[in-house]
């Protein structure tokens, strides 16, 4: 059975309440991009991270790579530099943050050691 908002009363208070949801919408949108100034794009710890790092997808966008350039720091050292690339990546990317690390034998993230000290490690963004 298909019901119609026949009444004049129902069809402004249908239209009132679309029109408060998109605005409610669009107050959220500007809400994120007044947090930086610049939206998503330009999010920046709150407190400078110790580590430069840069993130590279896989073949699905869904695997990453972050290289943190540690000269030699540990995975403890430079754990908080590569969750925060993954988390940046991840939800610019599905709109999400779940991410699930690539692990060692010991249950802890696999590194891999690169020139220069540099620390790399693997993950990817899971959806909820």
């Amino acid at each position: 059975m298909h019901h119609r908002l026949t009444t004049p009363w129902a069809r402004r208070v249908g239209r009132a309440t679309l029109g408060l949801s998109l605005a409610a919408t669009l107050g959220a949108c500007a809400a994120v991009n007044s947090v930086t100034g610049r939206g998503w794009q330009g999010a920046e710890p709150d407190v400078p991270l110790p580590f430069d790092a840069a993130i590279a997808a896989g073949e699905e966008r869904a695997d990453f790579v972050v290289t943190v350039d540690a000269k030699g720091a540990s995975l403890e050292q430079v754990r908080e530099t590569a969750r925060f690339e993954a988390t940046r990546y991840c939800l610019l990317t599905f709109g999400q943050s779940d991410t699930a690390w690539v692990t060692d034998a010991s249950g802890d993230w696999a590194t891999a050691r690169g020139e220069g000290g540099s620390l790399s490690v693997q993950g990817r963004c899971r959806g909820r």
